[in-house]
């Protein structure tokens, strides 16, 4: 598990070189900042997971790559919406040309959250890497729809938007 600033592309390399699958959960995710510093947000959620695609492409080991996206980029409205779909298009073209497994998991919380979705994903993931059973399934449809992607993905699988409420 790596965690890098996507506008670091030495960064970016070391997390992808030999991997089979990648799990892109990284962005500027308030919509309030990527308001108030949209360049910024262009940068880290489009620019930096260009970056990230295009490393991730190169690498010879590379079976699937999975995106975690909004259902904020579903006719956007702001700034942080706008950079998403910009994201899945860039990633979806990807599995149109390359023939692995590009895929994007669009995940919502129009509930309202509590704590960061991609925060707790991250901790689920280190403790299936630990051989820990996960002590919180609160956000299991989430969770399942990502990892199903991990399982099952091809270039042609379809995934759907899961809409989640995490406490």
């Amino acid at each position: 598990m790596y965690v890098a600033d996507l506008r670091d592309p030495s960064a970016l390399d070391a997390a992808v070189r030999g991997a089979p699958v990648v799990f892109h959960l990284a962005a500027m995710k308030s919509m309030p900042e990527c308001e108030a510093q949209p360049v910024d947000a262009i940068r880290t959620n489009i620019e930096g997971s260009a970056s990230l695609l295009a490393l991730a492409r190169q690498q010879i080991s590379l079976e699937r790559f999975i995106a975690v996206s909004s259902t904020k980029a579903v006719r956007p409205v702001n700034v942080y919406g706008m950079t998403k779909a910009l994201m899945e298009r860039l990633i979806l073209s990807a599995a149109r040309t390359d023939g692995r497994a590009f895929v994007v998991v669009r995940l919502g919380n129009e509930a309202g959250v509590r704590s960061p979705l991609t925060t707790r994903l991250i901790q689920l993931i280190h403790e299936i890497e630990r051989g820990e059973r996960p002590q919180s399934l609160g956000t299991l449809d989430a969770f399942a729809a990502v990892l199903e992607a991990a399982v099952v993905a091809r270039p042609d699988y379809p995934f759907p938007a899961v809409c989640v409420r995490y406490e």
